[in-house]
């Protein structure tokens, strides 16, 4: 039991320390070569000795009066959601250009230790979330869902390590943790939130990766599903023409299609979506049920089961042509 805990125990510091390493990475070199990239500015940075010194990074301190994070229980509007998909369009960019080279120095990823942990958590917040779901919204969902849960660690690191366009030339840098807690809103002068992102923050999971993961963690968790769905049909192809344009436009090769690049996001989703229930599920958790209005308390578990069951419903679509033996339950660890 002694040795259990002492190997749980020296993989969290490993963990957390090259998570820091990455991180520290990233402001210190990497983001100063993106092209008017939405980043906090770093003023310096302390790598971290295991039980030995702590790391830090020192950052402009923010002015919550200026920017902030839009609260989990809002979802963006479409116009939100393109200033964030803007930034992740110049980062993209970035790693098919100019930043090719750093894509192999962000070789740490999720493994599955990791995906097991969050599988975990999932699980916990699923409970939360089955309260406010109307029943026969739920039953719809219950067994495919849990199907597809109990195969997580799988899906979660198919588009990590199998899917051939994650690493190498088609791969691009990703932030791996583009949700809304990590992407600050400028305010107008009354103090209400604006379209424009203010930046991003939280690079502790960059990585090189595929290229729709990024798009899929922000387009499945932070909009409501009538707006993913708007983007995803209509919007994501502009995105891609536009970056292969780019792209080719600096001399650099872009030899993907969209039918591969959909094909990849699909994949992406499958993994990100269960996101929503973490978050919806620590909304719920946190709500103070004996200052809720009855009608807003209802408006919002109306909205917040809605993006579960379209989440739900469009992930088991997409595994059903993808990938489906994932829809065959295992047994719950």
């Amino acid at each position: 039991m002694e040795n259990e805990k002492t190997n749980d125990c020296d993989f969290i510091i490993n963990c957390l320390t090259r998570l820091h390493s990455q991180e520290c990475l990233f402001y210190s070199k990497i983001v100063n070569e993106i092209k008017d990239f939405k980043v906090p500015k770093c003023h310096g940075c302390c790598e971290a000795i295991p039980l030995k010194k702590s790391g830090a990074l020192i950052m402009d301190l923010l002015d919550t009066s200026e920017a902030d994070i839009i609260p989990i229980k809002y979802s963006y509007n479409i116009d939100q959601a393109k200033s964030v998909i803007d930034e992740i369009f110049k980062l993209q960019l970035f790693s098919y250009t100019d930043g090719k080279n750093w894509k192999s120095k962000l070789q740490y990823k999720t493994d599955v230790n990791l995906t097991t942990v969050v599988k975990n958590i999932v699980m916990i917040q699923w409970e939360n979330c089955k309260k406010i779901i109307p029943k026969y919204l739920l039953n719809e969902i219950e067994e495919d869902f849990e199907c597809l849960l109990s195969n997580y660690p799988q899906i979660a690191l198919h588009h990590i390590y199998h899917l051939p366009e994650a690493q190498g030339v088609n791969a691009v840098i990703c932030h791996g943790d583009m949700w809304v807690n990590n992407i600050l809103f400028s305010k107008d002068s009354k103090g209400r939130f604006t379209n424009d992102v203010k930046g991003i923050i939280d690079w502790q999971l960059v990585y090189e990766g595929a290229i729709g993961v990024d798009l899929a963690r922000h387009l499945a968790v932070n909009c409501a599903p009538d707006i993913r769905r708007e983007i995803e049909n209509k919007f994501l192809p502009e995105y891609f023409n536009k970056l292969k344009n780019e792209v080719i436009k600096r001399n650099e090769s872009f030899d993907m299609i969209y039918e591969t690049f959909r094909r990849i996001y699909d994949f992406c989703y499958i993994d990100q979506f269960v996101h929503i229930i973490t978050t919806i599920g620590i909304s719920i958790s946190q709500l103070n049920l004996s200052e809720e209005n009855i009608n807003t308390l209802e408006a919002r578990n109306f909205s917040f089961s809605s993006k579960i069951y379209f989440g739900i419903r469009d992930a088991v679509d997409r595994v059903k042509i993808l990938k489906p033996e994932w829809l065959i339950k295992k047994k719950l660890t």
